[in-house]
């Protein structure tokens, strides 16, 4: 309970903003704290990351300061122009909790859509495509390739990329992939791989700004909702979209029960504050 009055005294909102650039990359981490009426709390960590298009260009060499080169190398080879996955243990409780920052299903959900004018069919290049997600994530996406688990929605999953080519063609639905694995289960091993991508790690697995907090993953899996997310689009640099950039958002939601007597909820929160 100590944790709880803690939590309901000093903040209701608290967000953390770690900046860094190298060169034309842009690096930034957010973190957003708020008590739930419930006595529980929510916690979302946003790592984004923001570089030039140019980066996935094809036959020509390019430097990774802090875009994670496999993600890279993985929508190059498919021909994907935007893809949102998320990986989800628990119940978000909209009747209590109200609306998270972003919402998810349980198990793993994973929607792209394609470029049009490639060699490759959009069939084929959705099935290479969650087979080789899955793998960096540690996830059964492989699943996800068939006919029966996958669609193309009409009206929903729209475009999330900020670009004048949203308005045209690139809606048409025969470049859009949907589908959802409710039953898979999240764990550590989808954490580690996801943990690698983030650009601040020093010394190997000991990692710096906010992703230091997720070292303890045992005690981060003991929370009653969490998910991962990766999503990437295209965004415009001015008001007039004259230029793009490639925007790479990594998000950790977890909401932890701070009624709960027990040392290592009170405990996890209580180091997870004061970490910051």
């Amino acid at each position: 309970m100590y944790s709880s009055k803690l939590i309901c005294c000093i903040f209701l909102v608290i967000s953390f903003i770690y900046y860094c650039s190298s060169q034309e990359d842009k690096y930034n981490e957010e973190l957003y704290i708020r008590p739930l009426s419930t006595g529980h709390t929510y916690f979302n960590l946003l790592f984004t990351t923001v570089v030039s298009p140019d980066i996935l260009k094809p036959n020509i060499i390019h430097h990774y300061h802090l875009f994670p080169k496999v993600i890279a190398d993985v929508v190059r080879s498919n021909g994907v122009s935007e893809f949102h996955v998320s990986l989800t243990q628990g119940l978000w409780r909209y009747d209590h909790w109200g609306i998270p920052i972003v919402g998810a299903p349980p198990g793993a959900e994973i929607w792209a859509w394609f470029k049009p004018n490639e060699q490759q069919d959009v069939t084929s290049r959705w099935k290479s495509f969650v087979h080789e997600l899955g793998g960096l994530l540690c996830a059964s996406l492989n699943f996800l390739d068939s006919n029966v688990s996958t669609s193309s929605p009409n009206y929903s999953f729209r475009p999330q990329s900020i670009l004048p080519i949203s308005q045209t063609s690139y809606q048409d639905n025969s470049f859009l992939r949907y589908a959802v694995l409710p039953r898979e289960i999240v764990c550590t091993e989808n954490l580690t791989p996801w943990k690698k991508l983030l650009p601040c790690v020093a010394g190997g697995s000991n990692h710096k700004g906010l992703a230091g907090l997720l070292d303890n993953a045992p005690k981060l899996y003991n929370s009653v909702y969490h998910s991962l997310r990766m999503d990437l689009r295209q965004i415009c640099t001015n008001t007039e979209c004259t230029s793009t950039q490639l925007e790479l958002s990594m998000a950790l939601a977890i909401v932890v029960d701070t009624t709960s007597s027990k040392p290592d909820h009170n405990g996890f929160v209580l180091n997870f504050i004061s970490s910051l």
